[in-house]
């Protein structure tokens, strides 16, 4: 499974490649155009997060760390984080720093899907958004992409700009204390 990323690995399961070209990045972290090789890299990640979370050996991993997490978001969190570190080291630690996010965010809404249907959480929209924030405080630690909050904010609202504003009110609602 060497160079998983450069090598792109054919998705599980027929017509997934479609939806994720479709929900891809249409703009860079710059707010410009993605070019097609920043495209290539994305597709190139997702693709190789899908290849490893429906791996047959891997599922079993990762049934039990959804399965551990009291908070669903949480074992979203730790199976997107668990994805990208493998995938690094797989790729020989050559991860492109400037699409990581993105597709991270494409694999959190990944990651959900699985969970929901081996029955294992269920997942709606809030706690997709906490995951894809705690994912991605999580993996700016690990690979220090340089994600500033209002950095992060800026991001989730270009995922999905009408969740944005409901995602930040339960983070600030869940950080005083209350149950989000």
């Amino acid at each position: 499974m060497a160079g998983l990323v450069q090598q792109g690995m054919q998705a599980p399961q027929q017509g997934m490649q479609q939806g994720m070209q479709q929900q891809a990045p249409q703009e860079s972290q710059g707010g410009e155009a993605a070019t097609p090789e920043e495209q290539e890299q994305y597709d190139r990640m997702v693709l190789a997060a899908s290849s490893i979370l429906y791996d047959e050996e891997a599922m079993k991993g990762i049934d039990k760390m959804l399965g551990a997490a009291v908070d669903p978001a949480a074992g979203i969190t730790a199976v997107v984080v668990y994805l990208m570190e493998v995938m690094d080291e797989k790729s020989g630690k050559t991860l492109p720093m400037d699409m990581l996010p993105h597709a991270a965010a494409e694999v959190v809404e990944m990651v959900s899907e699985y969970a929901l249907k081996r029955g294992i959480h269920e997942v709606d929209k809030a706690t997709m958004n906490r995951a894809a924030q705690q994912a991605m405080i999580q993996l700016d630690e690990k690979f220090d992409f340089g994600i500033e909050p209002e950095d992060l904010q800026a991001f989730m609202q270009s995922l999905d700009p009408a969740q944005a504003s409901q995602m930040m009110a339960e983070q600030d609602a869940y950080a005083r204390g209350g149950n989000g």
